[in-house]
């Protein structure tokens, strides 16, 4: 595969799975605000700042929301783990191509990401929205470390020394 194509096909995936993660991160919400009974209809769905957003009522911010505020960062993790171990772990063991290990880790650091977020999001929820507009913030140490973690556990299931040259 030439170095173009990896770049354009590793790009739109890239681009793919931000989207799919970001949707399935805000449904997390939508579903677990139901779960913890808050009615559909007054469910508001909308931006905080430039990032997607879920806000409930006032009056469920007494109860216990730690299932809210999990959920967003736990349920896309699964799919990226599932999709990670089913699909591009198994397909690197089969065929070791470059691309084949960058989707790998393109996946994998995603799943970091979300790790971080849905425990920045549930363990510093007050510190989580306000930083929430900003670029740089100290709970994105969180989401760094995860995916370094992420990226080095790839390296070490699927090394790079055995990818297939030419």
């Amino acid at each position: 595969m030439t170095k173009r194509k990896v770049i354009l096909v590793s790009s739109s995936y890239f681009l793919g799975l931000i989207i799919a993660v970001t949707i399935v991160h805000e449904v997390a919400h939508v579903v677990a605000a139901l779960v913890i009974g808050v009615p559909f209809s007054e469910i508001e769905i909308g931006f905080y700042g430039i990032n997607p957003s879920v806000t409930i009522p006032e009056r469920f911010i007494s109860s216990n929301l730690s299932i809210f505020y999990y959920a967003g960062g736990l349920a896309p993790v699964l799919i990226l783990l599932f999709i990670y171990l089913l699909y591009w772990y198994r397909k690197y063991h089969r065929e070791s191509s470059f691309m084949t290990w960058f989707m790998g880790a393109i996946t994998i650091a995603a799943a970091g990401f979300q790790i971080a977020q849905g425990y920045n999001e549930g363990r510093f929820h007050a510190a989580y929205i306000h930083y929430a507009g900003s670029l740089f913030n100290i709970l994105q140490i969180n989401i760094l470390a995860l995916v370094i973690i992420a990226i080095l556990t790839h390296i070490i299931l699927c090394p790079i020394s055995k990818i297939k040259r030419g």
